[in-house]
């Protein structure tokens, strides 16, 4: 069963959350802002739903710890907020929010946003997942590529250069048909 952070010092908020979440998702929780960035440290989540009004460390203060280590690319973040928090909105957006619940919580389109941002950033790091793998084969065949090109070039190498004194002995020797103590010499030096 996947986890989910919430992040609130309103305790009726956070077992009201937990209450509508708990059937589909582990749930765990943080009261400040330093109880969060430890659990975001220190467990495997899927999805942190966030009130950025909370103590010591402010939610704007947590999103910019995860973009500094890039873990908001792999786990989303869901606002926690009232219709009266438009600064807060906005901010979270700039921050790097996913998305955003508002109080009073209704069952339906929590669930809704939730899945539905838990869904888009399990494909998207997939996506990532694959993209680092195309990658790292990409790099090993062009490796490969370039032995194979060496290899080439010091073959075409290796058998031209004995090939044009064949082919040289082989003229001179042709040159020096009618002086046939040349000829020999040319031919002799062939066979050693």
């Amino acid at each position: 069963m996947n986890t989910i952070l919430i992040v609130d010092d309103n305790v009726t908020s956070r077992k009201v959350l937990a209450s509508r979440l708990t059937e589909e998702y582990n749930i765990v929780f943080a009261d400040d802002g330093n109880q969060a960035v430890e659990i975001i440290n220190n467990s495997s989540i899927v999805c942190i739903l966030m009130n950025f009004n909370v103590p010591k460390l402010s939610g704007l203060e947590i999103m910019d710890f995860m973009k500094s280590r890039k873990i908001n690319e792999y786990i989303p973040v869901i606002l926690i907020c009232s219709d009266s928090d438009k600064k807060y909105i906005r901010a979270g957006y700039e921050a790097g929010i996913a998305d955003m619940i508002h109080r009073p919580f209704d069952n339906i389109i929590i669930k809704k946003r939730i899945d539905n941002v838990i869904r888009l950033y399990m494909q998207k790091r997939k996506l990532l997942e694959n993209r680092e793998k195309m990658e790292k084969a990409l790099v090993s065949e062009r490796e490969a590529l370039q032995s194979k090109t060496s290899f080439l070039i010091n073959m075409s190498h290796d058998i031209r250069v004995p090939m044009l004194t064949v082919v040289g002995m082989a003229e001179l020797a042709k040159s020096s048909l009618f002086d046939k103590e040349k000829a020999l010499v040319y031919l002799e030096r062939l066979s050693t």
